[in-house]
Parts: structure tokens; sequence; C-alpha cells
């Protein structure tokens, strides 16, 4: 794909300023999907690799066998080989990836959310925010913890708990299809 210039929509114009955006394919572009969301978070980078023009190297999850054997089959259905590819690694091989010396490195853009904490104070409605962090689930956005007022901290587990067991049944098994089994053993070792 040529390198292309287009301008923007006229608001910027408008204010007195010219704005283009440049479209310079990189050439090959490696997106590596994460667990908790492995359609959506390797395809959309993956179409918006392809439509600038790049070809696209899709590194699987390692913790959703089954959904990593389904994508590779439909993208060896539906796309040129020579235009996209997938593999597959572990964490550590990823790791060990990512620390290679690139002659020509392109931008790279993470996806590092995870890590987003909920604060829960004395003034909060402990129920509403048990049930609140609780439906969060694994999404990038969604809290991985609590930081919790002490005075509130006794109510607010057993509220989330209460909440866990009304989403999920009082003791929930983990088969193929319950969000659980989504995620690695040391995930839920992590939780408790």
């Amino acid at each position: 794909m040529k390198s292309t210039e287009m301008p923007v929509p006229k608001a910027l114009a408008q204010s007195g300023h010219k704005g283009f955006i440049y479209r310079d394919p990189y050439g090959v572009t490696l997106v590596i999907a994460p667990f908790n969301g492995p359609l959506l978070l390797s395809l959309r980078p993956a179409i918006t690799a392809l439509a600038a023009g790049n070809t696209c190297v899709l590194k699987l999850s390692e913790t959703l066998p089954a959904t990593t054997a389904l994508l590779e089959q439909l993208v060896e259905k539906y796309f040129d080989p020579r235009a996209v590819t997938t593999v597959r690694g572990n964490r550590e091989e990823t790791g060990e990836l990512l620390k290679l010396p690139f002659e020509n490195l392109t931008p790279v853009i993470p996806e590092l959310g995870g890590q987003n904490p909920a604060f829960v104070d004395e003034s909060a409605n402990i129920k509403d925010a048990a049930r609140k962090i609780a439906w969060g689930g694994a999404w990038c956005t969604s809290p991985g913890y609590a930081y919790v007022h002490e005075s509130v901290a006794e109510e607010f587990v057993a509220e989330a708990k209460k909440t866990l067991v009304e989403m999920y049944g009082g003791t929930p098994k983990i088969t193929p299809t319950s969000p659980a089994s989504s995620t690695q053993k040391r995930r839920l070792a992590w939780l408790r």
C-alpha cells in the first residue's frame, strides 16, 4: 500500500489550522492477544494494521486453548497467509521476544489494563460498591483490587461474597463455560 495523505474533518480546518493524516505502513506488525478479550483485543488491532497496509502476526493467548484453536482456524480459512498468520507461545516466550533488539523497531502500543484499584471509603454505599466491583470481571478497565476503609472492610467482604454467590452460585463448578475456566490457576490462587 502506498503512503497516503488525507485532510482531516473541517472542524480543525475551520479553526484556522490545516491538518492532515499521513498514513505510511510499517510492514509487519505483532499483536499479542490478552486472555480477557481474546477476540476483540486481537482482531481490532489486527484489522487496523491490515487497513493501514501492514501484515500481521497474531500471538494468541495460551490460557484459552479452545478460543486460540478456533481463531487459528478462522484466520487460516479467511485470510491470505502472506497477510495474517498466528503463532503460539507462553508468557515467558513473549517476554523473551520483547527483549530482543530490533533493528527497525516501530512504535509499540501496550495494553496495560487490569491494575485498576477501586477505593471504598466509609461514606460509600457498600452493597452497591461490592456489586459493581464484582460485576467488573477480568476486563482490562475493571478494578483488579479494592482499597477498603477499615471501618467498612468486614461489611464490604460480606457483601462481595454475597454478590459472587448470587452471580455464580454457592459452590460454582469450574466447567469449560464458567468464567473461572478462562483464567489460569495461579490467577485464581492470587485472588485467595
